[in-house]
């Protein structure tokens, strides 16, 4: 019901002196709503008018005012609770009557107060509208009435005229009500991926309009526990449908109901839904068979035998577009085997099915077969729906069917090593495993002490060295990984012992030995350093194990031996000769020594390691006979004597047929047969002695799994190395993994650390007791100290009268001020091996760290991690001789991206860019810029350039480096590339953006031959970056002229 007030106003004034300027009381109305306004039903607390009170020349206090509002109904609109409300929104009086629902009905208000000088009281009528189903107005008008107010406390009245602007009688003011309520938005279209790998991303694309042409929001749940925190709010398009745009990648497997949510500028909203189905990666190696529904039958070339073991995968998806739920079953038939489902299943639209099935092969199947898709009819009568051609009205169905081989877990044939060890000695431990597919598979050895798995890869042995540095008994875990991710396992224990230093202990035999029966071999142990030369009683004894099966067999019994005096290394080694007699037992056994101090009667004794005591061999069986010599140092030419010692495995595999040459239980193997001049006869074995052979038991094996009865094992006499280095022979040093890197100048002062000098570092030390590994144009000067160095050809090493150096030197080592009493030994050729494995290529995540790092100029953080020190001349060598070409003809780069550029250049940013060197890193960003017409600069950029550098696809793509690619692709093989082929894409992305070889996976043999094919097609070898691209991906890309 619509109403009509009209307001009447009185005052009253009284004085009780004479007033020089009259006080004045102006009163003024203006309506707060326009003439024209909609409102929805039920608003609350609408303005109609405002009254506003002036009190000029004096404070006026209002008596009363009285305020009469008539209302008049129109239309069936209703206002109610009508109150007046001062600034602060409280209410100043109460209604003599209200709600205002009738004609003519008319409600008091009355207004007392003090109003001071100068100052302006407003004062609101506030209605709330309860009812307006249809169009309909309010009014109300102001007519001027008598007015009665008070001037302070004056007793006497008087009449004060207002003067101002009070409000023109007849001010009438028109609401209108909305006869509609508010329409919500319209969604007209969902699309979206349903099914998506693990990781992959995804879009989305919503469309949808509101009916009053307003703004929308939208807001996401992926049903993964993420979701837009905040509504997504695209340009509002007025009159017209709007479309937006989104994407969302899920990191586990499973079928996920993906929500939209639209709303409009006034809260109402839609939603509509969409399901996504995620899955792994599903057998990637095995060979597709797509049966299309338009065509449900293909043709697939396979051949298998019998025994294999089949995976079939089986999903289903439906397409349709009705909201009634599919209810399906299936049947595939391949020829050789038929699949069917085991439980029918109910998709709703866009849902998929996935059914995995595993069939061994009952036949060899070396014939083309067909596999084609039927459905069960006889679900038909009861609502089950046939997959039929499609027919999205009936919600026809799609079925993808991938077949191949299943793949096989690696089988771990052999875990040997030691059962017991002494705190701090190394143990080594051999695991022989294989993969039934012949692929490369990864060891994993978990110690149980703390410290880092280790990841050694191989394909038939692989050896692990570790020490334990507290007791206790250890289970050890070797898990074989194959490339597919199937995996077996292995556990063997270990006893860890805490040995007195000032005990006997035994050193061979060590639990790697099998001695023969009838040989001779050298049994040692070290005294305590308190017992050199110093008379003592030994008793030495074979005990079988376990011992309680008798009292052993005495090897060695003398009272007043003079233990000898401590040698180069301050060891004092006792040793017996012990030939094993025909009357022992074969099997396990300990070796017992027994010592007591003759001067103090103090007894020690220890055990040796389990070693094993076998039988001769008979005439017709392999047998060294002798060895000579039975002594010398590594570089020596040793010759092992013996029968049908035949060496017949030819041009096979290692993994087939293994041969090895153990000495002192360091093996040589057929892959190092070169390395050390092996040369196998029927009756005799030629070798250089390793600089790493230890004193020991000469023993042979040969392992050949395809005629077993060749296989053998055999002991010979101990071969003792000298402790000697000869000129002529290889010096292999092993460099600690807390070796520091100099390559540029560096002065480290006085200390006690390991230094690689390379790439024409100078290092400057004082005193201390470092270790020196100087490679060609390396340099080392300053005097004091006592140093060990091994100076390689073209390095140099001048001590400046160091008090005793020990130096190891190539001929052509420039060797100056050596030391009064230092050691010079010279070394046919030093070489240096890394102690540390090579490390694992960083990942996706780990890379995109790194740039982050860089890209954040957090240069100290970079260097301290991959154990370099920063060097002013070194970076500034490199801006001159990199950096200011690669700049040259790209965009204006940023002081801050030059810097950043300038450091991976001269360091390297991981381990594996800091094995490149500084011009392999150059030419990385050299092939940058060539693919993408600039330098690198954001975070992105810099983590595609690490990924180059890093032999890994970047993340962004130019088709215009591609083009180039793919045409010289052309021109090397003669043939287009197919990009599904693995082979063609990995040449195309090398050549492209010339991604790099890890620095251990490098083979210079087959670059060499790189070059020549290179040179071959160009007439030139490779000068330019984008020609060292192309032989890199010759050499490395698997790509053939032949598809």
């Amino acid at each position: 019901m619509a109403v009509a007030a009209v307001a009447l106003f009185a005052y009253t004034s009284v004085y009780a002196q004479t007033i020089t300027d009259t006080p004045t009381l102006n009163v003024s109305i203006s309506p707060d709503t326009p003439p024209s306004q909609t409102f929805l039903p039920s608003t609350k607390n609408v303005t109609f008018a405002t009254f506003s009170f002036a009190a000029l020349n004096a404070d006026i206090r209002i008596a009363k005012i009285t305020f009469t509002f008539t209302g008049t109904a129109l239309t069936n609109t209703s206002v109610s609770n009508i109150r007046l409300w001062d600034e602060t929104g409280s209410t100043l009086t109460t209604p003599v009557s209200s709600p205002i629902d009738s004609n003519n009905q008319v409600i008091f208000y009355d207004l007392r107060g003090v109003i001071s000088k100068d100052t302006v009281k407003k004062i609101r009528l506030v209605g709330d509208i309860t009812e307006n189903p249809g169009e309909g107005t309010v009014m109300f008008s102001i007519n001027q009435q008598s007015h009665i107010i008070a001037y302070k406390g004056d007793t006497v009245e008087n009449p004060i005229t207002p003067s101002g602007t009070f409000p023109i009688k007849g001010n009438v003011m028109t609401i209108v009500s909305d006869p509609t309520t508010n329409k919500p938005p319209v969604i007209t279209g969902v699309s979206g991926p349903t099914s998506l790998k693990v990781n992959e991303t995804g879009t989305w694309t919503i469309t949808a309009n509101d009916p009053e042409g307003g703004a929308l929001t939208y807001t996401i749940d992926w049903g993964d526990s993420t979701s837009f925190p905040t509504p997504i709010s695209p340009p509002a398009i007025l009159n017209s449908g709007q479309k937006a745009t989104f994407t969302h990648s899920y990191a586990q497997a499973g079928t996920y109901t993906v929500s939209f949510t639209v709303t409009d500028d006034k809260g109402a909203s839609a939603k509509s839904t969409i399901t996504t189905a995620v899955t792994d990666e599903l057998l990637p190696d095995l060979k597709p068979v797509k049966l299309e529904i338009t065509n449900p039958s293909r043709t697939g070339n396979e051949i298998w035998k019998a025994g294999d073991r089949l995976s079939v995968a089986i999903g289903i998806k439906n397409i349709g577009s009705a909201q009634t739920p599919t209810k399906v079953s299936y049947t595939v038939n391949l020829g050789f085997v038929q699949l069917e489902s085991e439980t029918p299943t109910t998709l709703k639209p866009q849902e998929v099915y996935e059914s995995l099935h595993t069939v061994t092969l009952q036949s060899d199947i070396t014939k083309t077969f067909n596999a084609t898709l039927t459905a069960d009819q006889s679900y038909a009568s009861t609502g089950w729906t046939p997959i039929k051609e499609t027919d999205e009205t009936n919600n026809a169905l799609a079925i993808v069917l991938i077949i191949g081989k299943e793949n096989t877990p690696p089988v771990i044939t052999g875990v040997s090593g030691p059962t017991s060890l002494k705190v701090n000695e190394e143990g080594k431990w051999i695991i022989n495993a294989n993969d039934p597919e012949g692929g490369l598979f990864t060891v994993t050895a978990d110690w149980q002490d703390g410290s880092t798995p280790e990841f050694p890869t191989g394909t038939s042995t692989i050896a692990f060295h570790h020490r334990y540095t507290s007791t206790g008994n250890y289970s050890i875990t070797f898990t074989v990984t194959d490339d597919k991710g199937a995996s077996a396992k292995s556990t063997v224990s270990v006893n860890v012992i805490n040995i007195d230093a000032s005990n006997v202990i035994v050193i061979s035999p060590t639990w790697t030995d099998a001695w023969q029966i009838g040989y001779e071999y050298n049994i040692l142990w070290t005294y305590p350093k308190e017992l050199a030369n110093k008379k003592v009683n030994v008793f030495v004894l074979a005990l079988p194990y376990p011992s309680y099966e008798s009292q052993g067999t005495i090897i060695f019994q003398k009272d007043g031996v003079t233990a000898p005096s401590p040698d180069l290394a301050g060891e004092v080694i006792g040793n017996t000769m012990w030939k094993i007699p025909a009357s022992i037992k074969t099997g396990q056994y300990n070796v017992q020594v027994q010592v007591t101090a003759v001067d103090t009667g103090k007894f020690y004794d220890d055990l040796s390691d389990l070693f094993s005591i076998v039988q001769s061999p008979t005439i017709n069986q392999p047998a060294i006979t002798r060895i000579t010599p039975t002594s010398g140092a590594p570089g020596t030419v040793l010759t092992i004597y013996g029968k049908n010692l035949q060496d017949d495995c030819g041009k096979r595999e290692e993994r087939v047929c293994q041969l090895t040459i153990s000495l002192g239980g360091y093996e040589i193997k057929r892959d190092r047969f070169v390395e050390f001049k092996v040369t196998w006869a029927q009756d005799r074995i030629t070798l250089v002695v390793p600089p790493k052979a230890q004193t020991g038991a000469v023993r042979i094996m040969r392992v050949d799994s395809e005629y077993k009865d060749k296989s053998y094992d055999i002991m010979g006499p101990v071969f003792t190395v000298a402790n000697k280095i000869f000129p002529g022979i290889v010096c292999e040093v092993k460099i600690p993994e807390n070796v520091i890197i100099i390559d540029s100048y560096v002065d480290v002062g006085q200390g006690n650390s390991a230094y690689w000098i390379k790439n024409g570092g100078t290092l400057k030390t004082g005193a201390g007791s470092n270790k020196f590994f100087i490679e060609n144009g390396g340099k080392k000067f300053g005097g004091g100290g006592s140093h060990t160095a091994y100076v390689k050809k073209g390095g140099s090493f001048d001590g400046e009268g160091g008090s005793s150096n020990l130096i190891y030197y190539e001929e052509g080592a420039n060797i100056t001020n050596p030391g009064g009493s230092s050691e010079m030994k010279k070394c046919g050729q030093i070489t240096f091996t890394s102690s540390s494995t090579i490390t694992t290529p960083p990942t996706t995540t780990q890379i995109r760290d790194t740039a982050r790092t860089l890209h954040a100029d957090n240069i100290d953080a970079l260097l301290a991690e991959i154990k370099l020190l920063r060097s002013q001349v070194r970076e500034q060598e490199t801006k001159i001789k990199y950096l200011e070409k690669l700049t040259s003809g790209a965009q204006e780069i940023s002081q801050k991206t030059e810097e950043q550029l300038n450091t991976f250049i001269a360091y390297g940013v991981d381990e594996n860019t800091k094995r490149l060197g500084t011009g392999e890193r150059a030419a990385v960003l050299h092939s940058f810029k060539s693919a993408f017409n600039k330098l690198p600069e954001s975070e992105d950029e810099l983590n595609d350039a690490i990924l180059i550098a890093n032999g890994k696809w970047p993340k962004a793509r130019s088709e215009e480096a591609e083009a180039r690619a793919e045409k010289e692709f052309k021109r090397i093989y003669k043939r287009e590339a197919v990009m599904d082929n693995q082979n063609d894409n990995a040449a195309i992305t090398v050549m492209a953006y010339g991604l790099r070889q890890r620095a251990e996976n490098r083979n210079l043999k087959s670059e060499t031959q790189g070059i020549k094919t290179f040179k071959h097609i160009y007439g030139h070898v490779p000068q330019t970056t984008e020609e060292w691209n192309l032989m890199q991906g010759i050499t490395y890309s698997g790509a053939t002229a032949k598809q």
